[in-house]
């Protein structure tokens, strides 16, 4: 979480399970990390990844190209696990995604709300790799 906030210091929202471990993560880190915010999952991880999936399969959920985006490596992690989900060992990328395509996609979607990248990178933050997508 230390590295992850350095690494991007505008991601000003830190979303964390208040299940097993997480109240104690949260206690350890409050004095150095800000933003942390507990978050209740809803349903099983498979039940969320099912959730998002429409919006995976229409192409609202775009990742970087993990070869030509410097610092994009994790992409490979994900879709590994993606590909193997739910019968793999490891789902915790998976389920990471699931709860942040939940609430920056599906929660506004249901609310009726349009976001706009600004509204999900904050004004300014331009993402170079972005513009060179053809949707």
């Amino acid at each position: 979480m230390l590295d992850l906030t350095a690494r991007w210091p505008q991601a000003i929202a830190k979303l964390v399970e208040d299940k097993a471990n997480g109240p104690a993560v949260m206690n350890a880190l409050r004095a150095k990390v800000g933003g942390l915010i507990p978050v209740e999952p809803e349903g099983s991880k498979y039940a969320r990844a099912v959730a998002i999936t429409p919006l995976v399969e229409a192409h609202d959920v775009v990742l970087p190209d993990p070869v030509a985006v410097e610092g994009a490596a994790w992409v490979t992690v994900l879709t590994e696990e993606a590909r193997e989900f739910p019968g793999s060992a490891h789902d915790d990328t998976v389920d990471a995604m699931t709860q942040a395509v939940h609430r920056l996609l599906l929660v506004p979607l249901l609310a009726g709300q349009t976001l706009y990248p600004e509204d999900v990178l904050g004004d300014g933050v331009e993402l170079d790799w972005v513009a060179d997508l053809d949707y």
